[in-house]
């Protein structure tokens, strides 16, 4: 495949990093005006042989197409990116979120349908083994009828880094991961109504809320209690899924680190671990959603990560955004 990378950044070195175990991964080129993240990038990979360009316009001019376009850049550039590689590629992975709103999301979704675009986004954490081993369960049947859910992840992120600009960090860097994963549980995100209910605590060095807690109602009646930090004074990751069989409890510090147990009780009785997860170092998430993305280039549309999918979370992140404004329950 003839790639182009659009952000030299972390993201990028990551995905180079799992993509060069594959053997379509080949003919690479990267954009990004920054020479020090090119340099970086070379440091990282010595051995890398790949074009460098300044401006995604340089990048088109010097060939007719891409095979993929690949943008890892701030979220608030991807529309503009996005916008800009539809003319140069049939397929594009966005890095999360797909832009840095809804209403921008549904625009470029609909603007790729139109000229035939397949445009995913990547959401890879779904691909860590606790939450695969947690989705298989949950497919046989381990918990009956799933009845609620509630998700924690407390991170300590004092740098702020790229998000001192966002007005609500946590909901559209983090939270579009966590409701994806709880998708990966319920096989789909359709939301009846949101409570939403952000806050600053004082040692946060964020301009806005860095914690985020929210009651979200299904469609299915199905309820979820939702937490997240990014201004925690320490670090805790946990979820329940709760059925009418039984309950799923995975607990850990870290939702980027595959380190934990996963608990199971049935009705009436108490947790016992089922599976203990040590940080597998061989085990790398991008592989593993590299690898289900290729797969699914001749049938994206069945793919989890296809921008139509994703649109729903987007929509329920709104809609927590709204409820925290203005302090109230927001219908769908």
């Amino acid at each position: 495949m003839r790639i182009l990378i659009i952000g030299a950044g972390s993201v990028t070195r990551s995905m180079i990093k799992a993509a060069l175990k594959f053997s379509w991964f080949r003919e690479l080129s990267i954009v990004d005006p920054n020479s020090k993240s090119i340099e970086h990038l070379r440091v990282h990979f010595p051995n890398l042989i790949f074009q460098e360009f300044t401006s995604i316009d340089e990048a088109s001019s010097s060939s007719s197409s891409y095979d993929a376009v690949w943008i890892n850049t701030p979220s608030h550039l991807h529309y503009e990116h996005t916008f800009h590689s539809l003319s140069t590629t049939s397929q594009i992975l966005v890095a999360k979120p797909l832009t840095d709103s809804y209403k921008k999301s549904c625009e470029i979704a609909s603007l790729a349908k139109l000229r035939n675009v397949v445009l995913s986004v990547a959401h890879q954490m779904r691909y860590h083994e606790h939450i695969q081993c947690i989705t298989q369960l949950i497919s046989e049947g381990l918990v009956g009828k799933i009845e609620s859910i509630i998700f924690h992840n407390s991170k300590n992120r004092p740098e702020v880094g790229n998000l001192s600009s966002f007005h609500h960090p946590v909901l559209y860097e983090m939270t579009c991961h966590h409701f994806d994963i709880i998708s990966s549980f319920l096989k789909g995100f359709k939301v009846s109504s949101v409570y939403c209910y952000g806050t600053n605590p004082s040692w946060s060095n964020y301009r806005s809320n860095s914690v985020i807690d929210a009651v979200i109602q299904f469609e299915n009646s199905i309820i979820c209690n939702y937490h997240a930090a990014y201004s925690s004074q320490s670090p805790y990751y946990s979820i329940r899924v709760e059925g009418n069989k039984g309950t799923l409890k995975f607990d850990g510090l870290h939702m980027s680190v595959n380190q934990g147990a996963l608990f199971f009780a049935p009705v009436g009785e108490d947790f016992k671990v089922i599976q203990n997860f040590d940080n597998n170092s061989n085990y790398d998430v991008w592989y593993e959603f590299l690898k289900d993305w290729h797969t699914n280039i001749d049938s994206p549309f069945t793919f989890h990560a296809e921008a139509q999918e994703n649109l729903e979370i987007l929509k329920a992140i709104d809609l927590c955004i709204l409820s925290n404004e203005n302090l109230i329950t927001v219908t769908n």
